[in-house]
């Protein structure tokens, strides 16, 4: 397996990976989006404590992981916490497949740290674990409104070192250029990843995080998912830096105060 091409000026990074079969994953997802309300509530965000875990929904005004006004449901599952604590609907697949999947997204990143500095690789061979962000959209028939600048999912920048979407790119995935453009998500089908805030932040801005969202479709009745898996600094983490501004001053951060600067960015 190799990096068949990453374009800094674009941000994407294409591999020579094929995808694997979302469909078990989608199954789980929808699953849980189909149970009662209540049962649903039960894994709110708040009920794990530590970075994004949990379940978020349209209208939501305390996640962390989503606007209120972005048009889906997103449940997130991690390294951080035992197959026991989340839905039951996906125990199977955190426990038979996402370690498969987390070794072969790992074998990627390790080839893109080859091209960054040493500290970053340091940080992720002892600190960096993995979330998945699983999201469905219903039909847009549901919404009275369009998300923030007329999409489903708002534009932003992820939490992570990298993302890697190890299903390829869904359709109306847009992303920004170094220039402020929008452009639609190539096809492809072989994994895809990108750089998220936290190479930002640990390379005083020379790599820029991807920009990216969801627009609207036309088709109103159309149901979508999407599948992300973010590189994440783990709970005993502490993040260092050295700013171009003050070469020979060093910043740190711990894990939970990167993650409220980050949440920082957006005032919802």
């Amino acid at each position: 397996m190799k990096i068949v091409s990453w374009c800094l000026e674009q941000g994407l990074i294409i591999t020579d990976t094929p995808i694997v079969s979302r469909e078990p994953l989608c199954h789980c997802l929808k699953e849980f989006v189909a149970r009662e309300q209540t049962y649903r509530l039960r894994f709110l965000q708040k009920m794990y404590g530590y970075a994004f875990d949990g379940y978020s929904y349209y209208g939501q005004e305390d996640s962390t992981h989503q606007a209120p006004g972005d048009l889906l449901h997103s449940f997130v599952f991690s390294d951080f916490f035992q197959v026991e604590r989340y839905p039951v609907e996906f125990q199977s697949y955190i426990a038979d497949s996402w370690p498969l999947l987390t070794a072969t997204l790992r074998s990627i990143e390790q080839q893109i740290l080859q091209s960054l500095p040493g500290t970053v690789s340091q940080l992720y061979r002892e600190h960096i674990r993995h979330m998945m962000t699983a999201n469905f959209y219903p039909p847009l028939a549901e919404f009275e409104h369009a998300a923030a600048g007329n999409t489903r999912l708002s534009e932003h920048p992820d939490v992570s070192l990298f993302t890697l979407f190890p299903f390829g790119m869904d359709q109306d995935f847009e992303f920004q250029d170094a220039d402020g453009d929008w452009h639609s998500a190539p096809d492809t089908n072989t994994m895809v990843a990108f750089p998220g805030y936290l190479l930002e932040w640990l390379s005083d801005g020379d790599i820029k995080a991807l920009n990216h969202r969801v627009r609207l479709t036309a088709n109103r009745e159309q149901e979508r998912f999407s599948f992300g898996v973010f590189s994440i600094p783990g709970r005993d983490a502490t993040l260092s830096r050295t700013l171009a501004s003050t070469p020979d001053q060093v910043e740190h951060l711990s894990a939970q105060s990167y993650f409220e600067q980050y949440i920082s960015l957006w005032d919802y």
